[in-house]
């Protein structure tokens, strides 16, 4: 299977870009036969100190996990060692500087190996699969706005109180916590195919584009289909822009 990797971002309206990303050495043989591609992202939270060292370090740790990786284990248990790492690694640096507790990232990370999927996320950023025209989200938010509607489905909540929830984008789970949950993670390999993509992003797109319309920029060169997709959220001038 041949894959392609394609990114783009902006910094939107906001002073600083807090969204950190990578992917590793596609062309690295040993690497990929051992432990598979990785791509990753973070959002450094902005809401929180050192949101972009947060983002970076989370980025960073989750890189080195992964390289170091032992023929012999599961991408699931690399995933596992990369949220751990990167969780202590943030908490580290905050320490250093007197704010632990208050550094804080999302992460979302996807290994692709022998033709299956795995993948991992603690906050709210996401991963999407697109085949066969229909965009599915793999991963579930972990926010406040998850746990609402929970809510309303038990009947302790309505809709119209959980969509109005002044906290509702509030994380419930972030890199850099000192109470850090279980990530999202599958537990299962999913199978993919030739024509398949898979789609890491912060909050600064699907929090301004809808499905149908990042589905719409999804063919053709992923570089090309990425610079679309930013430039569709750009254009739409919303004043508080987060990074993208």
């Amino acid at each position: 299977m041949r894959i392609r990797p394609g990114n783009a971002q902006h910094i939107g309206s906001r002073n600083q870009q807090q969204d950190s990303f990578a992917f590793t050495h596609i062309e690295d043989a040993p690497l990929v036969r051992r432990a598979g591609v990785l791509a990753v992202l973070a959002d450094g939270m902005g809401g929180l100190a050192m949101g972009k060292e947060a983002s970076d370090c989370a980025v960073k740790a989750t890189l080195s996990l992964h390289k170091t990786a032992q023929r012999e284990t599961p991408p699931t248990e690399i995933l596992q060692r990369a949220v751990e790492s990167a969780n202590m690694d943030v908490l580290t640096m905050a320490r250093k500087v007197g704010v632990e507790g208050e550094a804080g990232s999302t992460l979302v990370a996807a290994i692709v190996k022998d033709n299956n999927l795995y993948w991992t996320s603690v906050g709210d950023s996401r991963i999407y699969l697109y085949r066969s025209g229909e965009l599915v989200q793999l991963t579930t938010d972990q926010n406040l706005a998850t746990e609402l509607l929970q809510r309303v489905a038990d009947g302790r909540m309505s809709m119209e109180e959980a969509c109005s929830h002044p906290d509702r984008a509030a994380l419930t789970n972030f890199i850099g916590n000192p109470d850090i949950k279980p990530a999202d993670s599958n537990l299962r390999p999913l199978p993919i195919s030739d024509g398949d993509w898979i789609i890491l992003c912060s909050d600064g797109l699907f929090g301004t584009l809808t499905d149908d319309e990042i589905r719409k920029e999804l063919s053709g060169n992923p570089n090309d289909s990425c610079e679309r997709l930013i430039q569709k959220v750009v254009s739409r001038n919303k004043p508080h822009q987060d990074n993208t």
